[in-house]
């Protein structure tokens, strides 16, 4: 939980994305987009959520705390420039699943199959298409399927 809320703190301060949720009905209520919310602040938390995270995930695993440094700059990335390249967009998606599955594998210190790696990675793409078509047809219908 606390590594899924870093991103989002880390990229919701700046002015871009602020400006961009301030725009869309479903995000225009969130503390950074509202204005409630210092984008001072959220950098300070996230700061802080980014070291106590990694530095739990290092002492859990080495190899846990490398994929945790790549799960972060792929979410960084994908929330500032990549989640506007399509194909892109689903793929990041699908292997953000994926690294979590492998995540909780070595957590727990069990192998994993590549079946299963497959498997988890092509649900998610799965989940990722499934999603941007429904977003794709609620923009085309005006918010109503």
């Amino acid at each position: 939980m606390i590594r899924k809320g870093k991103p989002q703190f880390w990229t919701d301060p700046f002015r871009a994305s602020r400006e961009a949720d301030q725009q869309q009905p479903d995000k225009v209520k969130r503390p950074m987009a509202s204005g409630r919310l210092d984008p001072r602040v959220a950098l300070t938390f996230g700061g802080v959520l980014l070291v106590v995270s990694l530095g739990a995930g290092f002492y859990q695993n080495v190899l846990f705390g490398l994929l945790l440094v790549a799960y972060f700059r792929m979410n960084v990335a994908y929330s500032l420039k990549l989640k506007h390249f399509v194909i892109l967009d689903i793929m990041i998606i699908a292997c953000g699943f994926a690294m979590r599955a492998v995540g909780g594998g070595l957590v727990i210190r069990t192998g994993f199959t590549s079946w299963f790696l497959m498997f988890v990675f092509f649900l998610s793409l799965f989940l990722a298409i499934g999603k941007r078509r429904h977003e794709l047809l609620l923009r085309r219908n005006g918010g109503c399927i």
